[in-house]
């Protein structure tokens, strides 16, 4: 009833289903996953239920879901659960762009960091910060599918809160799996001081 701090290394995760698990953590104030491996989906009102004291950190780093939500199922059921009861806000939320969109926060979030940005998932990213926009942004960019992952990123609900913005990118040469020719081009001719530019004035 006193642990305020859990992390969990290493450990493939998963919450028991709500109706025969009544373990709750009313004092934690943070909870942080770090695992290379993929883990059973887990539901928001089953951590605002066990943690009801939350407002720290809230981490999933390095983990991998390996189901698909090309409907929103997961995403729309966390919303919906905690628009009935969620924590008052957090201090920062770390996680994968897949992980995070499918927690469906509806609290307020200061510092939000997100992993796996890119081409492929920017309306993901979009839909995260229109609904939890936060004051201090970090996002790791992957260029690797193109280089107009900025253009219209940023929704404009998150300019009036946003205070701090750490942006890191990187690159890896899939040249040789990128079936869109224009991907391919758009890397091959890239320029650093035109992709600053184009990223500040997004």
């Amino acid at each position: 009833p006193t642990l305020e701090v859990l992390e969990v290394l290493g450990q493939a995760v998963t919450f028991v289903d709500r109706d025969q698990n009544n373990v709750v953590f009313p004092a934690l104030r943070s909870f942080e996953v770090v695992s290379s491996s993929q883990f059973d989906w887990i539901w928001a009102e089953d951590m605002v239920r066990m943690f009801p004291a939350l407002n720290g950190t809230l981490a999933f780093e390095g983990l991998y879901h390996p189901f698909q939500d090309g409907d929103g199922r997961i995403r729309k059921r966390n919303w919906a659960s905690q628009l009935q009861k969620t924590w008052n806000s957090l201090d920062r939320v770390i996680g994968d762009v897949d992980v995070v969109d499918k927690l469906g926060l509806a609290c307020p979030v200061r510092h939000l960091m997100l992993d796996g940005v890119c081409k492929h998932s920017k309306d993901r990213v979009r839909d995260i910060l229109h609904h939890t926009p936060p004051t201090h942004l970090k996002m790791s960019i992957d260029l690797s599918h193109g280089v107009h992952i900025f253009d219209g990123l940023l929704p404009q609900e998150v300019f009036p809160r946003l205070t701090h913005l750490v942006v890191m990118f990187s690159f890896c040469d899939y040249s040789s799996i990128i079936i869109n020719d224009d991907d391919l081009a758009d890397m091959q001719t890239a320029q650093w001081p035109a992709l600053l530019v184009g990223a500040i004035e997004s």
